[in-house]
């Protein structure tokens, strides 16, 4: 039941201390934020992301991982160029040396040259 409480994303804090003094878990910050980032609140999201990862250091690539895939969901499905670039960059803060663009064989860290390749791909 302490797991449970600990690591839930949705609970609220009154629930949360049904069994005492519980605070939320990394994994509780990480899930909430995720859930929060699919909804396009970014804002909300990366205080999430922040606890997580102040709680536990390897939530970090975690979190870029989210901003990357959605940078390139957004360049590939919508063609909201400059939104990708603003998730990639995003993305660079959690994970400075992150790939922008794992399907090719050089490290790509020029977010603006990935959405360009990705753009033209579509």
């Amino acid at each position: 039941m302490s797991d449970y409480l600990k690591n839930h994303p949705n609970l609220e804090e009154k629930e949360r201390h049904l069994c005492g003094e519980i605070d939320p878990s990394a994994t509780a910050f990480f899930l909430k934020g995720e859930k929060l980032a699919a909804e396009l609140k970014f804002k909300e999201a990366f205080s999430q992301f922040e606890q997580a990862v102040k709680l536990d250091s390897n939530f970090s690539l975690n979190v870029a991982i989210i901003f990357l895939r959605m940078g390139r969901k957004f360049i590939i499905e919508y063609q909201e160029v400059e939104l990708g670039i603003a998730l990639f960059k995003e993305a660079q803060t959690w994970q400075p040396d992150i790939d922008l663009n794992p399907d090719t064989e050089e490290i790509e860290t020029d977010p603006e040259k990935v959405a360009k390749q990705l753009k033209e791909e579509k």
